[in-house]
């Protein structure tokens, strides 16, 4: 959940200096319901973790509950600078929730990376090929955070 929890806590916290959403999660509520709807076997949590880590009863009122999971909110008060990876197909998540979480951004100093298909790391948090992935995100705040000469491209 650090696609969702990273740009929360930098949203509210400036004390962080710069923040990576590695898959962007834009609204879980929307995201749960659809799962819940489709029951599809492409979910990457089981549908019984929802109710036990929201603490309900049954999945109607975790689905109420986390339709406080949403980021719109928060994104326009995220100022640092903020990089998105994301993954092209990833089932979890949508590249739609990526794209609209970066939008959202109020960062001037913004990078959208969706790994694709054809070069890897395309599923969720680039699990089939995460090296190209941890590289940039480690580069990325080295050069940021001033660890790194920025000859390095995003």
């Amino acid at each position: 959940m650090g696609g969702y929890y990273a740009p929360r806590g930098a949203a509210f916290e400036h004390r962080i200096k710069a923040c990576v959403a590695w898959c962007a999660v834009w609204d879980y509520g929307v995201t749960w319901q659809r799962r819940w709807e489709t029951r599809t076997k492409l979910t990457p949590t089981p549908f019984w973790q929802l109710p036990w880590v929201l603490g309900t009863d049954t999945m109607e009122e975790a689905l109420v509950r986390v339709k406080e999971w949403a980021l719109a909110d928060a994104m326009p008060h995220l100022t640092q600078p903020l990089l998105i990876v994301h993954g092209e197909n990833d089932k979890g998540f949508t590249v739609d929730d990526a794209h609209r979480a970066f939008e959202a951004a109020g960062s001037a100093d913004k990078t959208l990376r969706i790994f694709s298909i054809a070069e890897g790391g395309a599923e969720h948090c680039n699990v089939d090929d995460p090296d190209p992935a941890r590289q940039l995100i480690a580069d990325w705040f080295a050069q940021r955070l001033g660890t790194m000469q920025s000859s390095v491209s995003n």
